[in-house]
């Protein structure tokens, strides 16, 4: 969240931002250390002077110790009363008696002098040497006779407000001098972004002005030579790229419009030709067909009982030959009309013209007993007459190969896949290998023999090309004698 609203705001902004954030960051840190260790060091330095303190006062009370006067322990201990930080102190003997006890806030009779004071804490019986325990340092002192001999100890202890005292000030202090200096980081940041920032807002008003007025003769200037300096070039030289192109582009526009009538008028001449081609097939193929084909019904019927079978043979494979030289021509000017046919969009009922197909195929092999399924009604957009033919050459291929399986289905289905309506025609009949897959919508590909199952193999070509003309796609699944299931698309915004 808060880079996408460092994103939203001008770079000499950002730049004062991250100046006086770092600023602000290595200040604070810096400060912090410092008076850490000034914390630290103040420790050190009051267990030094508590130390050499407690060591004069173990000194002058080794004799007070030693005969078990406790009025001079006490007289001793009442000399502390100068350090204002020292709230309590006390002495006890080797074997644990208590001495004499001072307090800064209680007083003591001098008749009570070696007993103990209720509230005071006397820790000389203890075996540390210094330690800081909240608010205190407390302090263990031996008391020793002649230098070497430990008859007692001296705890002192020392309150810590003045070190409390000292780091709130020098804290207070030190963030005053962080708001200050901060203060003039963003005074000489605002001064220091604009060598920084200004190549850029002018780069970015150069930018914006030929976006605006589309006019790319403008160019950034700049006289620096450091990166922001190759930036400014760099976005010159892009410029000089862009004119350039857009110049190119502009001379092309002007001869678009000849170069599409001139394209359109060579499209109309191809097409005319093509026509005129398949014309030509057509008529000069088909006569030399249909004479070959009469002639050899002739020779056949006039001269049949003159020839041996195997004479006869060859007639007959030449009539079938022609015969299917004439259906592969019919096909390739069927295949070349649905091409080039106009189409007229519209809603199509897919299902019922399934049925109407379906009926016709049942009337022409009554002998055959097929399992059909479809929904009532598929609604598809398209044109009626093309997409009868792709469900014609679906349904048709489907019956064929059902037609050696012990019960046949087909099925007729539609479903939504990612918004968009897939159709499919399915069949539990000879299916394919599937490695052949990609030859399958090819002119005159067949992955079947003719023994087996005739065929010319147009049907799946002229099928692919009308889909394609409807803007759609169309693929397959199968496997070897587990039947297959053709699928496809229709995008009815995509007319030619």
């Amino acid at each position: 969240m808060m880079n996408a609203s460092l994103k939203n705001i001008p770079v000499k902004q950002q730049l004062i931002l991250m100046i006086c954030v770092i600023s602000f960051i290595s200040l604070l840190m810096a400060s912090s250390a410092f008076v850490l260790y000034d914390r630290y060091a103040y420790k050190q330095h009051l267990v030094n002077e508590v130390t050499m303190l407690a060591r004069v006062i173990a000194s002058h009370s080794a004799n007070a110790v030693a005969y078990n006067d406790v009025y001079e322990a006490r007289t001793n201990l009442e000399t502390l009363g100068i350090d204002a930080s020292l709230v309590s102190a006390c002495i006890k003997a080797e074997g644990g008696q208590l001495m004499s006890m001072y307090s800064r806030q209680h007083y003591q009779p001098i008749e009570d002098a070696g007993k103990p004071i209720p509230g005071v804490v006397c820790l000389a019986d203890q075996n540390f040497i210094s330690r800081f325990d909240g608010e205190y340092l407390d302090l263990i002192q031996p008391v020793l006779w002649e230098e070497t001999q430990k008859i007692g100890q001296l705890h002192l202890r020392i309150s810590m407000d003045e070190l409390n005292r000292r780091f709130t000030a020098f804290t207070v202090v030190m963030l005053l001098i962080v708001l200050m200096v901060s203060m003039v980081s963003i005074a000489l940041s605002s001064k220091i972004q604009a060598f920084i920032s200004a190549p850029l807002l002018m780069l970015a008003q150069t930018a914006n002005t030929i976006n605006r007025f589309k006019d790319y003769s403008l160019r950034a200037r700049t006289d620096r030579q450091d990166e922001l300096g190759q930036l400014v070039q760099a976005f010159n030289g892009m410029l000089d790229t862009i004119e350039l192109q857009n110049r190119a582009l502009l001379h092309a526009n002007e001869h678009l419009e000849d170069e599409v009538q001139s394209r359109t008028s060579e499209l109309r001449a191809t097409n005319r030709e093509l026509e005129a081609f398949t014309y030509s097939v057509s008529h000069d193929l088909r006569s030399p067909l249909r004479s070959v084909d009469g002639f050899s019904a002739a020779l056949l019927e006039d001269c049949g009982d003159k020839l041996d079978p195997a004479g006869r043979d060859y007639i007959a494979r030449i009539r079938a030959a022609s015969q299917r030289m004439g259906n592969l021509i019919d096909s390739l000017l069927h295949l070349s009309r649905v091409s080039r046919q106009d189409m007229k969009h519209a809603s199509v009922d897919l299902a019922e013209l399934a049925d109407e197909i379906v009926e016709g195929l049942c009337s022409s092999h009554p002998g055959m007993h097929v399992e059909y399924i479809a929904p009532e009604s598929i609604i598809a957009h398209g044109d009626r007459d093309l997409l009868r033919i792709v469900l014609e050459n679906l349904l048709g291929n489907a019956w064929k190969y059902t037609a050696k399986t012990e019960k046949p289905r087909i099925e007729l289905s539609a479903y939504d896949r990612a918004g968009e309506t897939v159709y499919c025609v399915r069949d539990n009949g000879a299916g394919f290998d599937m490695k052949y897959v990609d030859k399958l919508f090819g002119p005159f590909q067949r992955l079947h023999r003719d023994q087996e199952f005739e065929g010319l193999g147009i049907g799946l070509a002229t099928v692919a090309r009308i889909i394609h003309r409807h803007g759609g796609e169309i693929w397959a699944e199968a496997q070897l004698d587990k039947g297959a299931a053709f699928y496809f698309t229709l995008q009815p915004s995509n007319t030619n």
